[in-house]
């Protein structure tokens, strides 16, 4: 009998526990409830600015995306949206046909640039200057070609100079060694001797500034040393002065976050990037021309050399060919006529004749565009004609329209990149506007196709029959053209390596080996 009244306790037990449990987990979830439906209704947020999509971010717009959204901001939408297709494909010509000009802008320096098409003609349909002259200035360093700054900055001695040094101081840098430590020595224009020093640095000598020779090495103790120093001590072992105030400095400023844009002389030049070039970081104009370093440096600025107090060497200061005769600074002989700038000033004749509003567009050129000859902006946007017509935009239209001189559909700054008359619609005389002829594949300089890369393959040819990309020279990038891969190696013009053995078809041919084996 006990036996049975303890199972059935042992039973009741457990059903006791069990109730005791969901019990609890009903009041739990009544609890739940209850909050939910005090909590006050969610307040609406105010509506966000309209998205900046980012060039590589081709999940951030879709149709969907696009099509929800309402006049300029859809207009933008479906441009990005154009943008990353050309991207993705590595299309130029569908850049070019973007609308909105920062996204198009964008969109070409993101081939021509992070994709390494290194097409320096693409570079000159970008219309900010700013971003244009960057993209020409990597498009030129990874081709290696000074030929190219010759072409580019003819009659300015200071940049095709520039342009050189630049491909110098990359090509000394990776080549490395002590010959060549020396050979940057060489170098004149601006930061690039130190640039080509540093690459030499750091590849080569990997760090170690003892290995560097006798003559560099106080450059290379104060630079490495003034990066990662973390305290006062080690600042004191710093052998050049600026570079060891600069670090005590940045110690007692609690490292490079609070101090990394520091312009101790307020010339808009960093004190870093001051010491990295070697000019004053405690003299807003180390060469004493009357224009500031930060007026003087390349693209934001003027483009003369903040080192140098004539940078053309005619005679006249940087200060005086800017602001007093309205001359370039850059060019010896900014009329061309023979007589170097300087000579004209002392002989009083006119450095600038021929341009009757000292705007540096020739009177000639202003007939041509349709401009006063004798105001320096005629639509009075504070932008000069000549600046207008150079970076390719309407200097008869207000606020900076980029312009269609002819009126063929072309842009101006297109036109110069495909080679055709800015002042005339039908570049070749053949009765088609040369917009037509590029919309259609043809060729606007004269018969038959077009062959927007140059690689010897018609676009309509490329995309019909060899499916390769009509904007790329080399559509797999195997270092060998669409046109050698197809009619002189027998290869695949997608295919990086055709017989799949880990080898490019490139390096096989340059190798001697059988790229097809």
């Amino acid at each position: 009998m006990f036996e049975t009244l303890r199972e059935k306790l042992k039973y009741s037990n457990k059903k006791i526990i069990l109730f005791i449990i969901f019990f609890f987990l009903f009041l739990f979830v009544l609890l739940i409830v209850a909050v939910s439906i005090k909590r006050p209704k969610e307040i609406k947020e105010p509506e966000k600015p309209p998205i900046v999509y980012r060039q590589r971010d081709h999940m951030g717009v879709s149709l969907k995306i696009c099509n929800s959204k309402e006049g300029k901001e859809k207009e933008l939408c479906f441009d990005q949206m154009k943008s990353n297709e050309a991207s993705r494909e590595e299309n130029i010509k569908k850049c070019l046909d973007v609308g909105d000009f920062k996204i198009r802008d964008e969109c070409i320096k993101t081939l021509a640039v992070y994709r390494n098409i290194s097409n320096d003609k693409l570079c000159f349909s970008i219309a900010d200057k700013v971003q244009r002259l960057t993209c020409l200035d990597w498009a030129i360093i990874s081709k290696r070609d000074p030929g190219l700054c010759e072409k580019y900055f003819v009659g300015e001695p200071f940049e095709e100079q520039e342009c050189k040094d630049r491909i110098s101081a990359f090509e000394l840098g990776e080549k490395g060694g002590k010959e060549a430590i020396f050979k940057c020595e060489e170098i004149k224009s601006l930061e690039y001797p130190n640039l080509c020093k540093w690459k030499n640095f750091e590849t080569k000598f990997n760090n170690n500034c003892n290995d560097v020779p006798e003559e560099f090495r106080d450059y290379c103790f104060s630079y490495y040393i003034a990066s990662d120093a973390k305290n006062e001590t080690e600042c004191a072992n710093i052998p050049m002065e600026d570079h060891k105030k600069f670090c005590l400095l940045k110690v007692q400023a609690g490292g490079w976050e609070n101090i990394g844009y520091l312009d101790s002389d307020s010339d808009g030049v960093t004190d870093w990037n001051e010491l990295f070039m070697g000019l004053d970081p405690y003299n807003p104009d180390t060469d004493g021309d009357g224009l500031s370093d930060g007026e003087e440096m390349p693209i934001y600025g003027y483009g003369t050399n903040p080192k140098v107090r004539d940078t053309d060497g005619d005679g006249l200061s940087d200060y005086e060919e800017i602001m007093v005769y309205k001359t370039n600074p850059n060019k010896p002989d900014t009329d061309g006529d023979g007589i170097s700038d300087g000579d004209e000033i002392k002989n009083g004749t006119n450095p600038n004749s021929g341009d009757a509003d000292k705007d540096g567009l020739s009177d000639i050129d202003e007939i041509k565009y349709g401009t006063d000859p004798n105001n320096p902006d005629t639509d009075g946007d504070g932008m000069s004609d000549y600046e207008e017509v150079r970076d390719g935009f309407d200097p008869l239209v207000f606020g900076k329209v980029l312009s269609d001189t002819d009126g063929d559909g072309l842009l101006d700054i297109d036109e110069i990149f495909y080679g055709t008359d800015r002042l005339n619609p039908d570049t070749d005389g053949d009765g088609i506007s040369d917009k037509d002829e590029v919309d259609n594949l043809t060729n606007p300089l004269g018969e038959g196709d077009m062959d927007f890369d140059g690689d010897g393959i018609t676009d309509r040819d490329e995309i019909e029959i060899y499916k390769t990309n009509p904007s790329l020279a080399d559509t797999d990038n195997d270092g060998l053209s669409d046109y050698e891969e197809i009619f002189i190696y027998k290869t695949n013009p997608r295919v990086k390596d055709t017989d799949g053995d880990g080898i490019s078809d490139g390096e096989e041919v340059k190798n001697g080996s059988n790229p097809l084996v």
